[in-house]
This record gives structure tokens, sequence and C-alpha cells, in this order.
């Protein structure tokens, strides 16, 4: 089945049938992420996750706003991230922070495009990371 014939008809689908085909989608690395985003904002949480391990599979690279928009299992967002690709703002940061990434990780994504953290008092723009309270600057 290809991606377009998926996303052409999944709505109609029952989770059980919509189930069955993501495992019978044969070009998912054609497939828009904007697509993929869409299906999986429509979709059952489990069904979403196992949609995207297969899109990761295919090597298809989400930018970190789709990413914050709707993923919620830890270790699925962290394999998201680390795949990547696109600029990196520091709202993308915030929301990432909100989905319960790791400080450590986002840290990593931070030095990545040119950020640094450090410690400020409550003015500016802020970033709450794991009950500290830090901002993003541009290095």
């Amino acid at each position: 089945m290809t991606w377009e014939h998926f996303y052409d008809t999944y709505l109609e689908w029952a989770d059980s049938t919509t189930s069955s085909r993501i495992s019978q989608i044969t070009d998912i690395q054609n497939a828009k992420t904007s697509e993929l985003v869409d299906c999986c904002e429509c979709i059952d949480e489990v069904l979403s996750c196992r949609l995207l391990r297969r899109a990761i599979k295919a090597q298809v690279s989400f930018s970190y706003a789709e990413i914050a928009l709707f993923v919620s299992d830890g270790e699925l967002l962290n394999d998201l991230v680390m795949e990547a690709t696109g600029s990196c703002t520091q709202r993308n940061l915030e929301d990432l922070n909100d989905s319960g990434l790791p400080e450590k990780l986002i840290t990593v994504i931070a030095k990545r495009y040119g950020f640094t953290t450090r410690m400020k008092a409550r003015s500016g723009n802020q970033v709450f990371c794991r009950s500290k309270l830090m901002t993003l600057q541009r290095a």
C-alpha cells in the first residue's frame, strides 16, 4: 500500500484496520512530514507512535516544531529529536521541554544551534528546565 493511499483513506478505517495497514505502507519515506503529523494527530496515540517509528526507520526527518506538537512518548521523542532537521528556535526548545524532553538533551540541541544556557533572573526570554529557571541566548 502506498503512503498516498493510506493518507487518503485512514480516516475511514477502524483502529484495527489502521493498525494492520501501517505495516503495509511500502513508501513511507515519500510521505510529507506535514501529512504524517496530520495523521498522527487524528489517530490513536499507540498507532501514532507505530507510524512514527516506521517513519524514523525509513529515515524521515521532522522539524523541531513538528515534534513538539504531538509526541508524548519519551523514548520516541528522544529518537525524533536526534534525527530532526531544520532550524530550532527558543520557542521550539521551550515546547520540547514542556513535552518532557530531558534537560541534558535540550542542552545538546541548544548548543547545536548556537544557543548557550545560563542561570538568569526572571526577566527576558525564559525556559524552565527541571525546576531551574534558565535563559537561552544566541551565542
